[in-house]
């Protein structure tokens, strides 16, 4: 019977990406807190623009749209949070 394992030599990511793609995906991560406040700021704004009766369609629209930058904004929040945890 063979072994396919091949000893971590495929997963090593020197092989595949260049020095400058490595840092730019390390550097990555490294969303800034201000940057998370204002895009919760204009994610709550486009929440409560249905409050705007004038807006009609739109309104369920900016809902919808403010609804996934929250999301994702907490996601990337949430992460930098765990992230800075597991560092420490």
């Amino acid at each position: 019977m063979r072994d396919w394992h091949d000893g971590g030599e495929a997963a090593n990511s020197r092989h595949f990406f260049s020095r400058k793609t490595m840092r730019f995906a390390n550097a990555y991560r490294d969303v800034k807190w201000r940057r998370l406040a204002v895009q919760a700021v204009i994610a709550l704004t486009l929440m409560s623009a249905p409050l705007a009766s004038r807006l009609g369609e739109l309104g369920s629209l900016s809902l919808l749209i403010g609804a996934g930058l929250g999301g994702l904004t907490a996601y990337v929040a949430l992460t930098k949070l765990l992230d800075a945890a597991r560092r420490h």
